[in-house]
């Protein structure tokens, strides 16, 4: 069952999602990567990578996020967390490279959506250390075209 992770339990997951990335990228190759990176810290925790990266944002209200969690079986997120994830959502910060995704459309429409805002890679030399807040300066075209 899911449950919201006080920053210093989710430092070490967030660490291996950000070293995947880093992989991923030396390799030549892309991912996705899906975790909810619900608050700022979170998200800068995850832009400390040489890979590009774009945060998707869902788009949709409280009944419709709702009514997705009732359909899927087997979910590790129970329907009563919704209420403490959206409370908890610090929607990106416009430094933060991101896409609004619109629930509303049909799949299609959002992974192109998404695929048409991805960013580049960047170098190793790119790379800066996002500080807390201010997000710190992000490399040309590490945002959304």
């Amino acid at each position: 069952m899911g449950h919201r992770c006080p920053t210093q339990t989710a430092a070490p997951g967030l660490e291996r999602l950000r070293a995947e990335l880093d992989a991923v990228t030396a390799r030549s190759e892309s991912a996705v990567l899906a975790c909810s990176a619900l608050t700022r810290t979170y998200r800068d925790a995850l832009r400390r990578t040489c890979a590009p990266v774009l945060f998707a944002l869902l788009d949709a209200t409280k009944e419709a996020l709702a009514h997705q969690l009732s359909r899927r079986e087997g979910h590790f997120v129970p329907e009563e967390l919704l209420d403490r994830q959206l409370a908890a959502l610090q929607p990106p910060d416009e430094d933060e490279p991101h896409v609004v995704v619109p629930v509303s459309q049909p799949v299609e429409a959002q992974v192109a959506l998404v695929t048409s805002s991805t960013p580049r890679a960047c170098s190793a030399e790119e790379v800066r250390e996002v500080s807390p807040r201010s997000g710190g300066p992000s490399p040309a075209g590490r945002g959304p075209s």
